[in-house]
């Protein structure tokens, strides 16, 4: 793994997301980069985080399996929704004229969370800080910054775009946490 990578491009869209945006476009970065050295890292990291919480302070009659499942469900839980979330975004990108890739819409998602993926890391461990994870909004500033470099929508199309990319991966994390929380429920019970 490249934490190099991982750690250089954290900053960089974090604090100067135009110019992280314009190093990606003109740079040959694929999904597969995008997924083995970001969102794989970070889904490993929250795995890990909630493990961490679930077992440090969570009711201790709990088994280690829980404890496992817990952390699986944040393993995969990520990588769920970015995939899904780009695919839709493709979809509505298309009858707005922006084109259909999902190479960018991928990009914009998996990068766009950021902030959210950070401010999980510290939720999963302290659950009781769980409200943190508004600072994930974030992301919109982001996403906002990476649709003009990639799509360049007009302007009167630039907020129906954010509004439904964020409403979209909103319904698709709270949907998808939701069902694994019941499969991980209906595994433990």
């Amino acid at each position: 793994m490249d934490y190099k990578f991982l750690f250089k491009r954290l900053l960089l869209i974090v604090f100067k997301p135009a110019e992280a945006w314009k190093e990606i476009k003109s740079g040959e970065e694929t999904i597969k980069i995008t997924r083995n050295y970001f969102l794989l890292p970070f889904s490993v990291l929250a795995a890990i985080a909630a493990f961490l919480g679930s077992i440090l302070f969570t009711d201790a009659e709990f088994t280690l399996s829980y404890h496992i499942l817990a952390a699986l469900k944040f393993l995969f839980l990520p990588g769920i929704v970015v995939y899904c979330s780009a695919v839709i975004i493709k979809e509505i990108t298309y009858p707005l004229d922006l084109g259909r890739s999902f190479p960018i819409a991928f990009q914009l998602v998996s990068y766009s969370l950021i902030p959210f993926f950070i401010c999980l890391l510290i939720s999963n461990v302290f659950e009781s800080l769980i409200f943190i994870n508004i600072i994930g909004l974030f992301g919109l500033n982001i996403f906002w910054t990476g649709d003009a470099t990639f799509l360049a929508p007009p302007e009167h199309q630039r907020i129906p775009l954010v509004i439904a990319s964020l409403l979209v991966i909103a319904t698709l994390w709270i949907s998808f946490s939701w069902l694994l929380s019941m499969f991980v429920e209906r595994i433990y019970s």
